[in-house]
């Protein structure tokens, strides 16, 4: 299932532009005989496998966008959400039915762009920030696996995470008062982290 909104508008020398859009869905439900577990259950003399059983290829998601500007000005902002990311046939190739993940992204940046800002100068500002962030859970082999290294009653498992910051502003100005050149200049900086 899947919804959507364009929406634009205009009030005097300000235009705003908004997206929106939601979608869903279970995934196809297609039956896996046989996995990665069925080959170590041959081996290991086990039983653990979920197989045959469906993929797991459920997820929502939602995305929404505005843009904002008035002359020189220009406000952008953007929101992407993941929910209950289904992991397919499994991230090690064993089934996984509860394995899911979720993520954030938000993006913004405010930009100052003025051509002929002064005779034979143009001017572009620009300060932007940008956050990300997923986590999984997941069973990278079901409850009950056994290897050389040991039984894993409950399985073996998985919860890997990420977060990323990124603040940057950056201001560049062009001269056109050459014959035949143009000459830019210009100066930035970033932060960033990832933890």
């Amino acid at each position: 299932r899947e919804a959507w909104l364009l929406a634009g508008k205009q009030w005097g020398d300000i235009k705003a532009a908004l997206s929106m859009e939601l979608r869903t869905t279970e995934g196809h439900r297609e039956t896996v005989d046989a996995d990665a577990q069925t080959f170590f259950d041959g081996l290991f003399g086990t039983s653990a496998s979920l197989a045959p059983g469906p993929v797991n290829a459920a997820r929502d998601a939602l995305e929404t966008r505005l843009d904002l500007s008035r002359g020189a000005w220009r406000v952008r902002l953007g929101y992407q959400a993941r929910r209950d990311v289904g992991i397919g046939a499994g991230v090690a190739q064993a089934l996984d039915p509860q394995g899911y993940g979720d993520s954030d992204r938000f993006n913004a940046d405010l930009t100052y762009d003025k051509p002929s800002f002064a005779p034979n100068w143009d001017l572009m500002t620009q300060l932007s920030y940008f956050d990300v962030n997923f986590k999984y859970e997941f069973t990278l082999y079901p409850p009950g696996v056994t290897f050389p290294t040991g039984a894993y009653p409950q399985g073996l498992i998985g919860n890997p995470s990420l977060y990323e910051r990124h603040i940057r502003f950056s201001t560049a100005t062009v001269y056109t008062g050459f014959a035949n050149h143009r000459l830019r200049m210009g100066v930035g900086i970033n932060e960033g982290k990832i933890y």
